[in-house]
């Protein structure tokens, strides 16, 4: 379902302008892959690069203290700016035609999904007994089917700590972001289509986020 802020060059100007941060949950359909510069990398590798990860976020955007620290989230940012939204004519489907150059506003991305280990604060904060995070749709849903956690939270196959959260749907991803907002005082929600296009794609036109 994987974890914007509002335009960099305002904030950078506004040490009291709030931005906003993309929460990318376990549910969403393509998990951006920065995560998979981690992928193959040590354990101790793979903490010192957290931890880099971590210090430039915090370096450029102290705002997002709050995230990083209390939830142990990363994020990266995404400058502003345009990119190609899209296939290619001779690939892809309709759907992704025609492509078209899409401007967007600077924002920070979670680096990797949203973990178990980072959405368990949510349910133990009592965040699917409270009606004001979810929306009107979301919170017939979640009675209706007395729904109390994700689907697959008590499955030891998907429940372990850094494992992404899944079995999440829209809803529970909705009040989830609404959740952090309120906890940090930051502007968190689920990016948009051309947000994670954007992220996972990179602005030099490439297919896959690793390359072609």
């Amino acid at each position: 379902m994987p974890a914007l802020i509002d335009a960099l060059d305002r904030q950078r100007k506004a040490d009291t302008t709030r931005r906003r941060v993309v929460v990318i949950l376990a549910g969403v359909s393509l998990v951006v892959l920065l995560i998979a510069a981690l992928v193959g990398y040590p354990s101790w590798q793979k903490a010192r690069r957290v931890r880099q990860v971590q210090a430039t976020a915090l370096d450029k955007a102290p705002a997002l203290q709050p995230l990083i620290e209390r939830f142990g989230m990363q994020f990266v940012e995404v400058p502003a700016g345009e990119f190609s939204m899209g296939s290619p004519q001779a690939m892809g489907g309709n759907d992704e035609h025609p492509q078209h150059s899409v401007a967007l506003d600077g924002y920070w991305i979670g680096l990797t999904e949203v973990t178990n280990a980072q959405y368990q604060p949510f349910i133990t904060a009592g965040g699917y007994d409270q009606r004001e995070l979810w929306t009107t749709n979301g919170w017939a849903w979640r009675q209706s089917k007395n729904v109390i956690e994700p689907e697959y939270w008590g499955n030891a196959q998907w429940n372990a700590p850094d494992q992404p959260v899944v079995g999440v749907s829209w809803y529970e991803a909705i009040a989830y972001t609404r959740w952090l907002a309120r906890e940090t005082g930051l502007d968190v929600r689920l990016p948009s289509e051309a947000e994670w296009e954007k992220a996972a794609r990179g602005t030099d036109g490439r297919i896959y986020p690793w390359g072609d």
